[in-house]
């Protein structure tokens, strides 16, 4: 008789928590990113929207912002569609 392994259980049952984690992450580091970009990068998406802001020059902003939204919603789904190939059990 094979006695199921404690540790692969605990593993397994621990990676919905990993993936929800890796998915706040993934949030948080597109903020640093971009804060850091914003105060001292030449380039990037940070730079330009600190110069767009500072003319006041809305329609940028927004363009930027947009921009920038999508690619953190892009991120989030992917991770999402990752974790549901992944993970097929309810």
């Amino acid at each position: 008789m094979i006695k199921p392994s404690f540790t692969v259980l605990r593993c397994t049952a621990a990676v919905p928590v990993l993936y929800s984690g890796l998915r706040l992450g993934l949030i948080c580091a597109l903020l640093g990113v971009v804060g850091g970009e914003i105060i001292a990068s030449e380039k990037g998406l940070g730079q330009p929207l600190a110069c767009l802001g500072s003319t006041f020059n809305l329609n940028g902003v927004m363009a930027l912002l947009l921009v920038l939204a999508l690619l953190g919603f892009s991120m989030v789904r992917n991770t999402t569609w990752i974790e549901k190939r992944l993970l097929h059990w309810p």
